[in-house]
């Protein structure tokens, strides 16, 4: 998993997010995902597929319940840039990172299974967008396979079907180098 320093490498210091590592066990995070947002941190942003720096409610980081319990809990993580109305949210429970969107009919998906490995896949494709342009097409074409071979190996389930987030954004970037 990407670790603080390689975020600060391509994000710079200061356009890292962070929260409270008591705070994150108190609200009932593991350790391993309360250490991840407390000393690795998040991207303020990361093009168009993330942005920490959301409009509206919910906030950042913020607490929500989705049952009367409190067993579905979910902490947001940010969301995509240009939809106010969708968030990234880490489930408390079971650790996996979901995009909720609360457009008419509210409907989500599971992004990651883990949060390391949603770190790791903006990790990936912001170090990609600082590496030098490819010379060709194809040398561009053959990048983002690459990159998605790395992204699938690391966590398939994040490409179970050909909608899902991931999928969508490799083939976008897929599409973009093809028609470089």
């Amino acid at each position: 998993m990407a670790s603080h320093g390689e975020l600060v490498e391509i994000f710079g210091e200061r356009n890292i997010e962070t929260f409270d590592y008591r705070e994150a066990l108190r609200i009932g995070l593991d350790e391993e995902d309360a250490l991840i947002l407390s000393h690795v941190g998040l991207p303020k942003n990361c093009g168009a597929l993330f942005t920490t720096e959301v409009e509206g409610s919910p906030p950042l980081f913020a607490v929500r319940n989705f049952s009367d319990d409190g067993a579905n809990r979910a902490v947001i993580l940010g969301g995509p840039r240009d939809d106010p109305k969708m968030r990234y949210f880490l489930n408390v429970r079971d650790s996996f990172v979901g995009l909720i969107a609360f457009h008419d009919e509210p409907r989500g998906e599971v992004v990651n299974s883990t949060l390391g490995d949603f770190v790791e896949f903006l990790y990936r494709i912001a170090r990609r967008d600082v590496s030098p342009a490819p010379e060709s097409s194809a040398e561009g074409v053959r990048d983002a396979d690459e990159l998605a071979e790395i992204l699938i190996d690391r966590d398939p389930h994040a490409f179970r079907e050909p909608d899902t987030w991931w999928s969508i954004a490799i083939k976008q970037i897929r599409e973009h180098e093809e028609g470089s």
